[in-house]
């Protein structure tokens, strides 16, 4: 962020550490930045379209370049295998590597073909731009009048002037992961870029004759209205009391990544009015860029069923936060009061022999003066619980920037080489702590996308308990015989002995667990049954089987798997189990006269029966009781 002039991410990554914030004080005050923020104020005015997209890619690479949704870039010889979820992601390592990608925005969409990726490259359809695979439907004009819309939802936005007309420009084009149109305004330009949940129309700002003023009309379906939530700064659209989409409250920012003040409020009931603190006498590095936002609610509400293991930790009562991301999306508040020593943070850890090599944060981080330190940590499972952790050691600094944190034999550019990082780095965190009291200044920070790798080479163990005599009935809480104990191999019935299956992973946990047979099957999706938190699911799961309806009789060959999220998986196949589920039958009685009765004197009686039938191994008839009148007979 801090290389160049004219380079600065769309997502801003989150500082780490007092040292970056007071290098880049110390920059912004230098005489050379003062002379290029002076510079900057006309600079960039009277340019056609070709010039101004130049500057704009130059300026705000991301913005133009990066796609804002969708998995993230992967290192060199590293390819995403399959996804178990929408927000999960295996990867293929390449020579036996595994590992798993959890994220707090979906990265795959359900299709025709199964779960694919999220892909936000732009296509054109009939005079339309469109995402090539989204999850959200937009649809993006070439001529800016006609209003980006969500399709689904019947709400379109169309920036307009201070009079109410649409706003025009040059014709809309494909520039990377946007659609340009130049020259909407005075020295502006508008930017249309689609969103995991919806899309974003950034304006940049190329000089101090530039609006400060900006106007979006919001088209919505007949009875619709806006309502602003005075608290968040959004805007929902509300139609007969159901939001159908919402507006995130906007921000700008300069050229040098400093945010620049704005305000948003409803006006005329449809038209939607920003305004940006002047941006004249040298204050900021134009041009600026301001970026609100639609969402279908839907998918920013968390519709779509995942948990994830984010949570938040905090010491002190002035650091305040949902326990967990909702919507994918997580905002910290921290009072004006805020003393110092107190800390706040969003955190995720992992288990066992499972590490995370690698942790992603964004968002925005508004301090207002608030006297914090800003962190991404990995932490060495050493301590038992979180507060006996240093929650900033100092080494951090120097091997975690940027919004990532990576282990040392990961190859990350925001690390910086030669610096080693612990190993084991079971918790990732990024957090906040206040080095001085607030001096009446208060913060929000808001993390919009967050993502952990997460590496795990040794896989799930199994195993049909073979070792016990009994095995516990949990419905009946009785002890029954283990039909497998061995050497002592038993039959399993309807109304005698049972099985155990073991399985168990030492890291992330169980995500599939499966037991079958031929016409019978115990098969648990633990994250479909909302079992795990992200990709961290139970443990272990160790279930005991008496005789099932469905499973064949004679010796039927089990299956049992047991699956990991890392793409891990233990197989046992087959596995013996007597089952015998048909009594014995064909029962003959030689030696009776006149069909069923009894001859005089001592009469000697042949009693035979049959268990079993064909080719079908069966347990054999055990004993047989002759009764005459209910009275038994030896």
């Amino acid at each position: 962020m801090l290389g160049g002039s004219l380079v600065v991410p769309e997502a801003q990554p989150l500082e780490e550490g007092e040292g970056l914030r007071a290098q880049e004080e110390a920059r912004r005050h230098s005489p050379e930045a003062v002379v290029a923020r002076e510079e900057s104020q006309l600079k960039y005015s009277g340019l056609n379209s070709g010039e101004a997209g130049k500057v704009t890619r130059e300026v705000f690479p991301s913005l133009v370049n990066e796609p804002a949704g969708g998995p993230p870039a992967l290192p060199a010889g590293e390819s995403i295998s399959r996804f178990p979820a929408v927000n999960v992601a295996q990867v293929d390592g390449g020579s036996g590597k595994h590992s798993v990608i959890e994220s707090t925005e979906p990265m795959a969409v359900q299709s025709t073909h199964g779960m694919v990726p999220v892909d936000l490259g732009l296509t054109e359809e009939g005079g339309t731009f469109k995402p090539k695979m989204p999850l959200v439907d937009v649809q993006i004009p070439k001529q800016l009048s006609h209003g980006v819309s969500l399709a689904n939802t019947g709400v379109s936005l169309v920036p307009v002037d201070e009079h109410g007309s649409p706003l025009d420009g040059s014709e809309g084009f494909v520039n990377s992961a946007t659609v340009a149109f130049a020259n909407t305004q005075t020295d502006a330009d508008t930017l249309v870029k689609p969103t995991t949940r919806g899309f974003e129309i950034d304006t940049v700002l190329r000089s101090i004759d530039s609006p400060t003023q900006l106007a979006y009309k919001v088209q919505m379906p007949q009875g619709a209205s806006l309502v602003k939530d005075q608290s968040t700064g959004l805007v929902r659209v509300v139609d007969e009391g159901a939001t159908i989409a919402q507006i995130a409250a906007p921000a700008a920012n300069d050229a040098e990544g400093t945010p620049v003040p704005l305000s948003m409020k409803i006006t005329s009931g449809d038209i939607l009015s920003l305004t940006v603190e002047s941006f004249t006498g040298g204050r900021y590095k134009l041009p600026i860029v301001v970026d609100p936002e639609m969402e279908d609610p839907v998918w920013s509400n968390g519709y779509y069923g995942y948990k994830t293991e984010w949570y938040f930790e905090h010491v002190g009562s002035l650091f305040t936060a949902p326990e967990h991301p909702e919507g994918g999306s997580w905002t910290e508040n921290i009072s004006s009061s805020h003393a110092n020593g107190e800390w706040g943070g969003i955190f995720y850890t992992t288990r066992g022999a499972s590490q995370i090599t690698r942790s992603h944060a964004e968002g925005h981080w508004n301090d207002s003066g608030s006297n914090i330190h800003n962190y991404m940590v990995l932490y060495t499972p050493t301590a038992p619980n979180l507060e006996d952790y240093d929650p900033m050691p100092e080494a951090t600094e120097s091997w975690g920037w940027g919004g990532y944190a990576c282990a040392p034999a990961l190859s990350c550019p925001e690390t910086i080489a030669g610096s080693a990082p612990p190993e084991n780095n079971n918790t990732a965190a990024y957090e906040q702590e206040a080095y001085a009291a607030g001096e009446g200044h208060s913060g929000e920070n808001t993390v919009t996308n967050a993502y952990v790798d997460i590496s795990q080479e040794k896989g799930p163990e199994l195993e049909f308990n073979k070792a016990s005599s009994t095995v516990y009935n949990k419905s009946t809480g009785e002890y029954v015989p283990n039909v497998l104990y061995s050497g002592h191999e038993t039959w399993l019935g309807p109304h005698s002995g049972a099985f155990e299956v073991r399985a168990k992973d030492p890291g992330v946990g169980l995500s599939l667990y499966r037991v079958l047979t031929s016409g019978w099957g115990d098969e648990k999706y633990y994250y479909d049954d909302e079992e795990c938190y992200g990709i961290q699911c139970p443990e272990y799961n160790y279930q005991e089987y008496t005789y099932q309806t469905g499973m064949e009789n004679g010796e039927a060959s089990f299956e049992a798997l047991a699956e990991d999220y890392v793409g891990l998986y233990a197989h046992i196949y087959p596995q013996k189990v007597k089952v015998d589920y048909s009594p014995p039958h064909g029962i003959k009685i030689g030696g009776l006269q006149n069909g069923n009765e009894l001859p005089a004197g001592e009469p000697h009686l042949k009693v035979e029966a049959t268990d079993g039938e064909g080719t079908t191994k069966s347990s054999g008839v055990k004993s047989i009781k002759v009764s005459v009148e209910g009275h038994e007979v030896a």
